[in-house]
This record gives C-alpha cells, structure tokens and sequence, in this order.
C-alpha cells in the first residue's frame, strides 16, 4: 500500500528515503497512473495497482525478493553500482531541495548474482499549496539491453580507430567543403601537427 508520509524517516537519508516512499507509493491506486507499467510511479490517475507487476520489476531489475525490498528503505540504495552512488544520490538531494527541477539519472544495479541491469530514472517533483514536496511522479525504465548496444559499439569504434592509425599511409575522411572529419596518425605526424589540430579545419588552413 501506499508509503509513509510527515517528516519522520526510516532510512539513513532522505534521498534514500524518497526513493522507497515512491517505489511504495507506485502500488498506491489513490496516485498510481499506469498499471500496466510497473516502472511509473506516483501521478495523479486512479488506476488500481497490485503486487504482481511491483514484484516482477524488483525481481527482474534488482534480483531481490520483494518482501525484502519493499521493506527495507536501504535497498534501493544498497543495490546502486558503488561507482553510481553518490551521483544518483547528489541527483536526490538536487531535486529535493529544489536545486534542479527534476530527478534523472543512469545507473547501474547490482544484483546478489553479481550480475547488471542498468535505469534509467527520471521524475518531476508534485508540490501541494504549501509548495512542498509531496511526491515524485516519473518512469524508471530497465535500460540493459540498450547499454549493452552501446558498449559494444564503443567497443568496435575503439577497435577499427586502432587500426586506422596502424595503417602504414596518410588515410582521412573530409566533407563536402574539403574539412577534415578524421585524419589517422601517420597523416598527422607527415605534416607535423597533433590530430585534433587537424580534424574540423580546412586542407586550405
């Protein structure tokens, strides 16, 4: 059901504190708006909730049963890629604080396998007439596979940009307007000039 509300916390921050109310608050039917989405949480919709999609995203994201999810505030937290930590958590205060207008971070969790997902999560502080916080309503989207993508592309860029400057010739890519788009090194050492003074300019300057 729906998570505590007033200013006595359960967890060591209020960060921490925040992000548990919201995942608890996700089951809320009074503030739920996508049943069907068990990543949305808060809003302002009167869709009804129930355990199952809740407990298969904390399943399938952060590999944790859901009863000891759902109550133990520290989860959330604990689960963040070490590396991630403090900058999900500096994103947290920004937004609760009223520094940044919404809450978006990527991070990475890890789970008791050992094994990691990576979200993305975003939401946008709903205030009452006092202008105070009352919750935060957004998405948080399991971005894994997308990542994954990414990484693997980064990985062939790296490795085809060693053999670009391997190659024993001058080789490099321009535009349209004679600019040059990518010089390798054996090009950069013949006249004499770091690469990235090169690329962006002209074979005219």
């Amino acid at each position: 059901g729906r998570a505590p509300r007033g200013p006595e916390k359960r967890g060591k921050t209020w960060a921490a504190e925040a992000a548990w109310r919201m995942l608890r608050n996700n089951l809320d039917p009074e503030v739920a708006e996508r049943p069907q989405d068990p990543g949305v949480y808060g809003g302002s919709g009167k869709a009804a909730r129930n355990w199952q999609p809740f407990n298969r995203m904390v399943e399938t994201v952060w590999g944790l049963p859901p009863e000891h999810f759902y109550q133990d505030v520290r989860a959330w937290t604990a689960a963040i890629h070490p590396e991630d930590r403090s900058r999900v958590h500096e994103a947290w205060e920004a937004c609760l604080q009223g520094r940044a207008p919404r809450f978006e971070a990527e991070f990475r969790v890890v789970r008791p396998d050992g094994s990691i997902r990576w979200v993305l999560d975003g939401g946008l502080p709903i205030h009452n007439e006092a202008g105070d916080i009352v919750r935060l309503s957004g998405v948080a989207r399991d971005i894994t596979a997308r990542k994954q993508i990414e990484e693997t592309l980064h990985r062939k860029q790296a490795q085809l940009q060693v053999l670009f400057d391997l190659i024993p010739a001058m080789l490099c890519f321009k535009d349209t307007e004679n600019r040059f788009l990518r010089v390798n090194q054996r090009l950069a050492a013949t006249v004499g000039k770091p690469v990235e003074a090169i690329e962006g300019k002209s074979a005219f300057e």
